[in-house]
């Protein structure tokens, strides 16, 4: 009862207008710096808001901030476990902090729960390859464009390896 009650008293100071605009850039802002601030604030009201954290944490990891993108990554994974993107993103601090091993266990359990996640498709072809694992890459970046053919990052890795999409 008490967080809907701060949400609640949020909404009544900052303004539903404010509230809306907060919540609609932490949501699709490609503003990195933007995107953090908004989802900042949507935490602030409410802590438990799993989305935020998923949206911060990608926010973080394009802003170069690796170590706050692992960070709500992992809040993210705790409080939507069933949300692939919680691990997609999380990945991809792991990626950009070369721990390959868990990120290949998170794109994993993204694919567990969604298996046509492209990203997590793309994400974990990646790591086959700085892994030397040729083959697998290959097919991971074949099923993504399968999935999405429009994914050219997954077409510009094919040919850099010498295969056919």
């Amino acid at each position: 009862m008490l967080r809907p009650l701060v949400v609640w008293i949020v909404l009544l100071c900052a303004g539903t207008a404010a509230w809306a605009d907060a919540a609609a850039d932490c949501e699709k802002s490609r503003d990195w710096p933007l995107k953090i601030r908004a989802c900042t604030a949507v935490i602030a009201a409410d802590p438990r808001a799993g989305w935020a954290f998923i949206n911060r944490s990608w926010a973080y990891e394009r802003n170069g901030q690796f170590q706050n993108a692992l960070a709500d990554g992992n809040k993210a994974v705790e409080l939507s476990p069933r949300q692939p993107m919680a691990y997609v993103n999380r990945a991809a601090a792991h990626i950009a902090l070369k721990d390959y091993d868990r990120a290949l266990a998170d794109t994993n359990k993204a694919l567990q729960l969604d298996g046509n996640h492209t990203t997590a498709f793309v994400n974990r072809a990646y790591l086959y390859e700085r892994l030397g694992e040729r083959d697998r890459a290959i097919a991971d970046y074949r099923r993504a464009l399968q999935i999405d053919a429009n994914k050219q990052y997954a077409r510009d890795a094919l040919k850099r390896l010498g295969a056919q999409p």
